[in-house]
């Protein structure tokens, strides 16, 4: 029987000696490392960053594997990036999984920032008929073409992804964004 405190909750004591019974316990700096350096806790935010996609391979350029896991198409594709962003994770408001009107399935809604917003709008704009890549932690996770300005303050990334994947990315972007 464990030992619980006024409120029925377990106590500090209790949690510890169902914990020090792990081998090679140390306390819970050592556990927070092992699981950080296991990639289980992230030690810093995640980045975010919109960059330009080029058709060649340029010294301004780095090649970048895409796996895309579009719905009905799956495969992997070679992109040359630029390395520089045109737009980061201080653009980012807030992030969330949402459900799509058109099919039902999970998208991934952004709420920019009022200077991420004319940003956006600036960078889609001057790059109509072009490929943006939006990464996360260096991954691409979407690569479209550019067909009209995309103004406003809230932009839909639509479902390649499971509603886990959606959520997961989700919680990402608000990382980013917290990076600010």
């Amino acid at each position: 029987m464990r030992a619980r405190g006024a409120s029925g909750a377990p106590t500090r004591s209790a949690h510890r000696s169902v914990v020090k019974g792990f081998p090679g316990w140390r306390g819970l700096r050592h556990v927070v490392a092992a699981f950080t350096l296991a990639g289980c806790v992230r030690s810093e935010p995640a980045s975010f960053q919109i960059r330009l996609v080029s058709p060649d391979s340029t010294p301004d350029t780095e090649a970048i594997l895409f796996n895309r896991s579009a719905r009905g198409a799956q495969g992997r594709e070679s992109l040359y990036v630029h390395r520089r962003s045109l737009l980061d994770g201080r653009a980012i408001k807030h992030a969330s999984a949402v459900q799509s009107p058109y099919d039902g399935r999970t998208d991934v809604e952004l709420t920019l920032t009022d200077e991420g917003a004319k940003q956006f709008a600036k960078l889609t704009r001057e790059n109509i008929g072009k490929r943006l890549a939006m990464l996360v932690d260096g991954e691409i996770i979407v690569a479209p073409v550019v067909r009209t300005e995309i103004g406003g303050n809230r932009v839909m990334i639509s479902g390649f992804w499971s509603d886990n994947e959606a959520r997961d990315l989700a919680a990402k972007l608000n990382q980013a964004g917290s990076k600010k």
